[in-house]
């Protein structure tokens, strides 16, 4: 997380515990990639935290930040849209999310193109981490934002609609008030709504008992 080294591992290990709940409730395979995303998003804070331990060691911290903004800007706009689609349940819905998968993966080969090849410096500001943000079109972020949104939205699922929106208000105050510091701020934010992931899996798993009781 972008406060401290501390506040990173324990975001991370409260996190990874729901991500731990939200795979033991999966009622299903097509559930586990969503199910999953608590404990990717647990990950993601604990090498941040790891990174705040590293400022100052080169070669190491730069491995770091590099590992962080793939997280960032490649894995999570691939990967979102193809857990929610796996996890939805209508045919029809399935195929209105098949281009927002696709646009996803482009949009993540994109953002990890640009990690890669881009300088991505680290520094600390006002208690805060500010990384170097990839040489990205600005249309990238609003590419980013909208499919992954959209995606949720075009769900069956309350919940998941729900982390949808969510991850719009979330950006907008990352990025309206961290300014500098949004992507770290809003992949913290993103990270506590993994509590919605749980919800959604445990409706699901009500849902799948019910019809087994009948």
């Amino acid at each position: 997380m972008c406060f401290s080294a501390t506040a990173s591992f324990i975001a991370s290990g409260a996190i990874g515990t729901i991500g731990a709940a939200s795979l033991l409730e999966a009622p299903n395979g097509r559930e586990r990639a969503y199910a999953s995303v608590p404990f990717i998003f647990a990950a993601q804070q604990a090498v941040e935290g790891v990174v705040w331990l590293t400022l100052g060691r080169t070669v190491l911290n730069d491995v770091l930040v590099k590992s962080y903004l793939v997280f960032a800007y490649a894995f999570w706009p691939a990967y979102i849209p193809w857990a929610v689609r796996m996890s939805e349940t209508s045919p029809m819905r399935r195929r209105m999310m098949l281009p927002l998968v696709i646009a996803g993966w482009v949009i993540g080969t994109t953002g990890l193109v640009a990690v890669i090849l881009s300088p991505t410096p680290v520094i600390l500001s006002c208690s805060h981490l500010v990384y170097g943000v990839p040489m990205i079109n600005p249309l990238y972020g609003l590419f980013y934002v909208g499919v992954g949104t959209l995606v949720c939205l075009l769900s069956s699922s309350r919940w998941i609609v729900t982390f949808g929106l969510a991850l719009v208000a979330s950006c907008a105050v990352a990025f309206t008030v961290y300014t500098n510091a949004g992507p770290s701020v809003w992949c913290f934010f993103a990270a506590i709504l993994s509590a919605l992931v749980f919800m959604h899996v445990r409706s699901r798993r009500t849902a799948s008992s019910k019809k087994k009781s009948r």
